[in-house]
């Protein structure tokens, strides 16, 4: 008997009437939907889009942070070819946040219309990876094609050109409902009841914490006054004007959060690995440094300080002996030669070589001349 799951899906997709269907994307868009059972989300949405039988519309409706573009990207074109063999009409409809991947999955409407006061959101595709120098090439070189395949999409609705949407995904642009149809990527701003409440619900989607512009949800949506607001004298609600001040507001559980965050991510197999590379980098520096040649007292309490206290590479250190020691010899070559100078070698006269061609000759004459004095 298989085990009950209780893991809840970030999509819903029912029929609303005889003829319209609805499919709601309210959250980070994940690949597990249930992880017993190995089945993405991208493969059971395609299987629950096909029981809408005899539906001449769609109601797309969306509020999510992003989340696994090829799970994004499955979906948007399950949608648009379920659309075309059917012959159905697609309504997209941003209630909250559109970012990331969510993005381009409402751009599988054929009319996409967006709340006053929502935020949509282009970046470029994002990755952990490790590996050797090659695997990170292989990384980068994915990256840099699937931003082209977001590309487009984009290039379908807006009105922008090529360049202009990369740069604008270089530098995570955040755009106003009002700013989202000038760039061609909305068809009409609408007022939706539920707003500040849709963009408060996913402020804790983990994935929203690797964007570098968080900041703009609130810059760019004046009308959002939730998160437990302070109230003024009045009993006006306001609304922090930036991150540094949600976190002056709400201390206590943005400490929370940050704890929550980093134990999370300690937990990770990406912070595991990192910790593992470090200790097994630290292990081989330690062990090359205990092999490090010493002759003298200093020298092994210098290997001991760079081992411990001060850590320092045995290649750096094995240079800083040899030179060290090469200092001393000089030095003792000149401390020599200024003791030659000092006692007179140097100015001792050179004794002739000997001519060994006329050494014989001068040994017979001088014995027949002391022959002959006798």
């Amino acid at each position: 008997m298989p085990l009950k799951n209780n893991k809840s899906k970030f999509f819903t997709i029912t029929n609303i009437s005889e003829k319209e269907g609805e499919i709601k994307v309210y959250g980070e868009i994940t690949k597990w939907a249930w992880k017993e059972y190995g089945e993405t989300n991208a493969l059971i949405f395609n299987e629950e889009l096909k029981q809408l039988k005899d539906v001449e519309k769609i109601k797309l409706r969306i509020n999510s942070p992003g989340g696994s573009v090829f799970e994004a990207q499955t979906m948007y074109n399950s949608l648009k070819q379920f659309a075309k063999d059917n012959e159905i009409t697609i309504e997209a409809f941003i209630e909250g946040v559109a970012a990331s991947a969510a993005t381009f999955l409402a751009l599988a409407g054929d009319t996409v219309k967006m709340g006053e006061g929502c935020l949509f959101m282009i970046h470029n595709p994002s990755t952990y990876s490790s590996g050797m120098s090659d695997d990170l090439r292989k990384a980068a070189d994915l990256l840099d094609k699937v931003k082209e395949t977001i590309l487009d999409i984009y290039l379908k609705k807006s009105s922008l050109t090529r360049e202009e949407l990369s740069q604008k995904m270089d530098d995570e642009t955040w755009f106003s409902a009002k700013e989202a149809l000038e760039a061609g990527f909305i068809d009409s701003i609408e007022t939706f009841e539920d707003v500040q409440n849709n963009i408060t619900s996913i402020l804790d989607c983990k994935c929203l914490e690797t964007y570098k512009n968080l900041e703009r949800i609130t810059n760019l949506a004046p009308t959002i006054n939730a998160i437990e607001n302070q109230s003024t004298g009045g009993g006006r609600k306001v609304m922090p004007k930036n991150l540094q001040e949600l976190k002056n507001m709400h201390k206590n559980l943005m400490d929370e959060h940050e704890q929550e965050v980093l134990k999370n991510a300690a937990g990770s197999d990406y912070i595991k690995n990192l910790i593992q590379d470090a200790v097994n980098q630290e292990r081989e520096r330690i062990k090359a440094l205990s092999g490090v040649k010493t002759f003298n007292k200093k020298q092994e309490d210098a290997v001991n300080k760079a081992m411990f206290e001060e850590p320092r590479d045995s290649k750096d250190l094995i240079v800083e002996f040899y030179n060290s020691d090469a200092y001393k010899a000089n030095e003792e070559i000149d401390n020599i030669e200024k003791d030659k100078e000092k006692n007179g070698i140097n100015n001792i006269a050179e004794v002739p070589p000997v001519d060994d061609k006329n050494l014989d000759e001068d040994i017979v004459n001088a014995a027949l001349s002391s022959f002959n004095e006798k």
